[in-house]
């Protein structure tokens, strides 16, 4: 008795990878790539700026369920700290940075903390000497003068 050979698939190997299915696959392990590195930015961070007791500690940490990297850093003083990869589109290192944004009551319309950017692939460390250095001080001045507006309206 001889044996039957079943019939191998004979899609080609490059075909199969641009069905629909893979391609969501793809998709979907991006995504969740993106979010453990802001999950492990995040961690990193707010960690960090408590050891340094930044605002006397108390930071954590939220990602946002985007499909890009998305962190917000919150202080139960009620100031948070926002990092957005916004240039994605950018090549080389440019493409590789976060943008450091302030947060501040929805009302506030005034002077608001210039936005920064840091390197997605710097240590927490360097991450949080930035930020404490170049963005906190102005934050900090522009975040009283938005809770005392807020005060005032309430």
């Amino acid at each position: 008795m001889t044996a039957v050979a079943e019939p191998q698939d004979q899609t080609p190997v490059m075909a199969r990878s641009w069905t629909p299915q893979a391609r969501a696959e793809r998709f979907e392990a991006a995504q969740r790539e993106r979010h453990e590195l802001a999950d492990r930015i995040g961690r990193t961070l707010a960690a960090e700026l408590n050891d340094r007791q930044v605002e006397g500690g108390g930071w954590h940490h939220q990602v946002a369920p985007v499909n890009f990297v998305s962190v917000l850093l919150e202080h139960p003083s009620g100031m948070s700290l926002s990092l957005v990869h916004e240039g994605s589109y950018r090549k080389g290192a440019a493409g590789r940075r976060l943008t450091v944004r302030g947060g501040y009551p929805s009302e506030y319309c005034g002077w608001r903390a210039e936005p920064m950017t840091v390197g997605i692939d710097t240590s927490a460390t360097s991450k949080a000497r930035q930020i404490i250095r170049r963005l906190l001080p102005s934050y900090q001045r522009t975040f009283v003068a938005a809770r005392a507006m807020q005060q005032r309206v309430q």
